[in-house]
């Protein structure tokens, strides 16, 4: 792409406009107010006169620090395309200042030719979020902007895209399909991109992957799958890898955008890590980016994303990150040191972030969509969440015992007091399986016996269609006297009240990761139930199975004491192993 004067320019964000491929919030992408109408089945905006669109958005504002101090950009403009006479106004958004409005401008915009807005007042900014806002001055269209700069890349990069696949053909098969007909359009910078589908459940045909390299492996689960794309990754040349979920559930720009991010900027340990937007609420962010100190804390969690106000706030670099999710993580192939640990799934995404050191980075813009973890919560997650928190503490984390052990207690406390024995049961054996040490793990890699086991527990706490009127549901109240929770506190939340002194009814409660104990005291029965799913269960206050989970968890626990010097010693010797190519190797060889 070149300009007027025959110099080259690079595109380095596309504006997104509304579609109806992703039906998330139209405040997402545009603010669009008098007379101005986004039109998702178009992708256009329609103006009549004196219609506004403002695009300081999630999507379309442009991050200042990413460009400016990651990758050292020199020189910026902006390129409209539509038709119509336009006011076109550059603001900028500062966190605890006022909007800053930089540019105006009257420009008649073209479908066949963009116009060029350069931005001289670029070299002095140095923070906040860049925007425009169009004031229609007559019928109008507007179909597109982007972002571009004379600046040259840094460097050439080939990117491979991994999504591991297991039984998702609904899921995989058109997220093949868009990122082929979409991502490599205009890519805007040198280089490439090619996505990698790790197959493990070896049922794909050709004619469903086409333009995509698939590769057949047994089902090793995501350390299993994405480590097999990497591998192939490292073989064949590629610079950098993006770890992708197998439903691409992300506008597809925000592969170019991280693409072109790793073309410009200057520190090649860099990774970019994706935000987690929720599905069921598509503005509403679970994580961008999270820290780990045992047990994860979620960064910027449940900000608004239509709110300007949020948009700052998830750009303030306050928090150091110490992982990416694997849902959408990009990094430079040269700076892994370790591949995955063989968790099978939950916490290979943390090891391998904290392990290989990356100075990870996240933008505004580049984002997925995503199931509410809590939902997922089962027996057989909370197994796979305990033993991968307890290795880590063993390992890298070079954790003591205490530190180590209360991981475990808080996450059983949690479940036991919640009704949810079989999950409770399930931390037991995570703590028992880690204790039997690295060997458990070269022999259980594909978690088949230990989901067998864990599926016959009983209560199953499987989720079903619910029906609050079927059990005549009772609701929490909101607050609690020093009484109750004396009491609470000397009857261990009820345990020890008889059972003719228990409320012979149900409380209702939103599935998550515990319930609340205040609320569920002295009730006999919880609803546990996903109101966006209409699915739930019912759990069941069991004196008997509380002693049992209880004493087992004990005992476990004083084991773990008994052996916990061997076995960090052992987890910390094997841990380079386990994590090299030559481990890999030999596992996919015998497979």
């Amino acid at each position: 792409m070149y300009d007027s004067n025959g110099m080259s320019r690079q595109v380095i964000q596309r504006f997104i406009l509304p579609s109806l491929e992703l039906s998330a919030d139209e405040k997402l992408y545009v603010r669009s107010r008098y007379n101005a109408y986004a039109s998702r089945e178009r992708q256009e905006i329609s103006f009549f006169p004196g219609g506004v669109a403002s695009f300081d958005t999630l999507f379309n504002g442009l991050t200042v620090e990413r460009w400016k101090q990651d990758c050292g950009l020199e020189t910026l403009a902006l390129e409209l395309e539509g038709a119509g006479r336009f006011q076109v106004r550059i603001g900028l958004h500062r966190i605890g200042h006022a909007t800053r409005w930089l540019r105006e401008a009257t420009l008649t915009l073209a479908t066949d030719e963009p116009t060029c807005l350069e931005l001289a007042e670029w070299v002095a900014l140095e923070a906040g979020i860049l925007f425009i806002q169009l004031r229609a001055l007559g019928e109008a269209t507007f179909i597109g902007a982007r972002w571009v700069t004379q600046d040259s890349e840094k460097r050439s990069v080939d990117l491979g895209i991994v999504v591991t696949h297991f039984n998702r053909k609904q899921a995989v098969v058109p997220a093949i399909r868009r990122i082929n007909e979409q991502v490599t359009a205009n890519l805007g910078t040198s280089g490439s991109i090619r996505l990698v589908v790790v197959d493990n459940s070896r049922n794909l045909e050709p004619s469903e992957a086409e333009g995509a390299t698939v590769i057949p492996s047994p089902n090793l689960g995501g350390s299993g799958g994405f480590t097999r794309g990497l591998m192939h990754l490292q073989d064949n040349g590629f610079s950098h890898c993006l770890f992708m979920d197998d439903d691409a559930s992300c506008e597809i720009e925000s592969i170019r955008r991280t693409h072109t991010y790793m073309s410009y900027v200057c520190d090649e340990r860099v990774a970019l890590s994706g935000s987690m937007l929720r599905e069921v609420e598509s503005y509403r962010l679970f994580e961008k980016g999270a820290r780990f100190d045992g047990v994860c804390h979620p960064l910027k969690n449940g900000l608004d994303m239509r709110r300007v106000r949020d948009l700052l706030e998830a750009e303030c670099n306050d928090r150091h990150i110490d992982y990416g999710g694997w849902w959408f993580f990009a990094f430079t192939i040269a700076g892994v040191k370790h591949l995955a640990f063989p968790f099978f799934v939950r916490g290979d995404d943390i090891m391998f972030s904290m392990q290989n050191g990356f100075n990870i980075k996240t933008m505004n813009g580049i984002a997925t969509w995503g199931d509410d973890f809590s939902f997922k919560s089962s027996p057989f997650t909370w197994y796979l969440d305990v033993r991968n928190h307890l290795v880590q503490k063993l390992s890298h984390m070079d954790a003591g015992f205490f530190s180590t052990a209360k991981v475990a207690i808080r996450f059983f406390a949690a479940n036991v007091f919640s009704y949810n024995y079989s999950s409770a049961r399930a931390i037991i054996k995570a703590v028992d399986d880690v204790a039997k040490g690295p060997q458990f793990w070269k022999e259980n890699l594909d978690t088949s016996r230990v989901r067998e086991e864990i599926g016959a527990y009983t209560p199953s706490e499987k989720m079903t269609a619910v029906y609050r009127a079927d059990h005549d549901v009772r609701y929490g109240g909101p607050k609690e006297g020093v009484v109750r929770k004396v009491i609470r506190a000397f009857t261990v939340n009820g345990y020890l009240v008889p059972g003719f002194l228990m409320k012979n009814a149900t409380i209702l409660q939103r599935k998550g990761y515990r319930a609340n104990f205040r609320e569920v005291f002295l009730f006999e029965r919880v609803l546990y139930e996903y109101p966006s799913a209409g699915m739930g269960y019912i759990a069941e206050h069991n004196k008997t199975l509380f002693l049992k989970e209880c004493c087992g968890f004990f005992v476990s626990l004083l084991y773990f004491l008994f052996k916990f010097r061997a076995l960090k010693r052992s987890y910390r010797s094997e841990m380079g192993y386990m994590t090299s190519r030559t481990f890999w190797r030999e596992i996919f060889d015998a497979k």
